[in-house]
């Protein structure tokens, strides 16, 4: 039973983007009962919860992470849910619980500014029993208020990303005028930049492990990639107008996961980013094209490019590596 008015509102952050939206949507909530959930590398004091990711495709891991999304939770409540899209199979079950009172989409980058990449995806599932016992072994179907017969028709209805014909459809947030293009519901959000010119550039890497779907990469794959990065810091470094500090920044995704041996090679840069943060009073955790570098190295595709041009202007933008 959800207690009427009673409701909890759950921000699954995995992006520095979706963080910085998270921050400007809480501004506007009036003393609401909030929590924010942590994933992919995106850890820190103010998350309530840090998870690796929402579980994906594995019924256990999905389990378990719903188990952890419910601890942090207040029984009885109900869940307003801000999320960057609901594809895997958590978000699939939760566009369908009782106790989810709202569902709103969050931009994330290039995702959010082409749909179609999650669009028309097959069903998650063979055969939905195996996902119902476990659901009911962990006690999840109760505490979720799922239908069996809901879960047993997932593995006959295609996987949805950005569901707004659902009854809980909230809305989306978006800070870029191209995001969710055509759909329904889109808030803009004029996320606040910083006022004072950072003297210092900032060299930001697109992820290696997102270039991977989960567990395929194979070692040479990324000993490879991470060799390549190495490589192109240590060239960026030698070439760097000495006038202003170079920052260097990893994805969150790929504060672990890489060889140890490249995290070991990293820890002549690891830090230059965290502490000019710390010690010029700035979010280490938002979008880096929020806080005003005075130039911005972007390697590889990234969606910190286009907000780079949108907040600054394409001078500020240099794309040293873009095939990376």
């Amino acid at each position: 039973m959800v207690l009427p008015g009673k409701n909890t509102h759950v921000f699954y952050v995995h992006s520095p983007i979706t963080w910085s939206l998270a921050q400007a949507i809480i501004a506007r909530l009036d003393r609401a009962d909030v929590r924010l959930i942590g994933a992919r590398g995106m850890a820190g004091p103010e998350m309530d919860l840090v998870v690796e990711d929402d579980g994906g495709l594995s019924i256990e891991q999905t389990c378990a992470y719903l188990q952890q999304l419910l601890g942090v939770c207040q029984p009885g409540r109900g869940l307003v849910l801000y999320v960057p899209h609901t594809v895997f199979l958590a978000g699939q079950l939760l566009r369908h619980s009782a106790r989810v009172q709202q569902i709103y989409y969050l931009e994330e980058g290039l995702t959010s500014t082409q749909p179609a990449r999650l669009a028309n995806i097959p069903p998650l599932l063979a055969d939905a029993a195996p996902l119902l016992h476990a659901l009911q072994q962990h006690g999840l179907l109760d505490a979720l208020q799922l239908d069996p017969s809901d879960v047993l028709q997932l593995p006959h209805t295609p996987s949805i990303a950005f569901d707004w014909h659902n009854t809980r459809y909230g809305g989306r947030f978006a800070c870029s005028a191209d995001a969710f293009s055509g759909m329904p519901g889109v808030t803009l959000l004029d996320l606040p930049r910083h006022p004072h010119l950072q003297a210092a550039q900032l060299v930001s890497f697109a992820s290696v492990l997102n270039r991977f779907a989960p567990g395929t990469a194979s070692q040479g794959q990324l000993e490879a990639r991470c060799a390549q990065l190495l490589s192109m810091a240590e060239t960026l470094d030698a070439h760097h107008d000495t006038h202003q500090a170079l920052l260097f920044r990893l994805h969150p995704r790929d504060t672990h996961g890489l060889p140890r041996w490249f995290y070991d090679a990293w820890q002549r840069y690891a830090r230059t980013y965290p502490c000019w943060c710390e010690v010029h009073g700035l979010d280490a955790l938002a979008e880096p094209a929020l806080l005003n570098f005075a130039r911005y190295h972007v390697v590889g595709q990234s969606a910190q490019s286009k907000y780079v041009t949108a907040w600054w202007g394409a001078t500020r933008l240099t794309q040293p590596y873009p095939a990376f």
